[in-house]
């Protein structure tokens, strides 16, 4: 069965980077959002939420805050992306995982397979 992972970030090239490191995974289908505005409309059917924290605009705190608050959402796993390390704003933020960037792709496959694949 396939799953639907979302991956928002403001770079491009960090959404890239991103979705060629989750293709390591068997029956991942990855959906791409520029931001955390974009990313509202495409939650539907999503598996797993990855974001970085430090977006312009609607950013990743903002962005967990809502999926949380949201009825159908407040229990999707969410992974946030941050350059700091700095995983108890994260905790704090509703994560249920943290990576620092630059991202260490076994890091990322390994939270994701946790968050998942259980």
């Amino acid at each position: 069965m396939t799953k639907r992972v979302l991956v928002v970030d403001d770079s491009a090239v960090s959404r890239e980077v991103i979705t060629s490191m989750l293709r390591a995974i068997d029956g991942l289908e990855v959906v791409q959002a520029i931001d955390g505005a974009d990313a509202l409309p495409k939650l539907a059917g999503i598996d797993l939420l990855i974001t970085d924290l430090m977006m312009p605009g609607l950013d990743g705190r903002e962005l967990v805050a809502i999926v949380r608050a949201r009825v159908g959402t407040p229990h999707l796993p969410i992974v946030v992306l941050t350059t700091r390390l700095n995983a108890a704003s994260a905790a704090t933020a509703g994560a249920d995982a943290c990576i620092t960037k630059p991202i260490d792709r076994a890091q990322l496959v390994a939270a994701v397979r946790r968050l998942l694949i259980t």
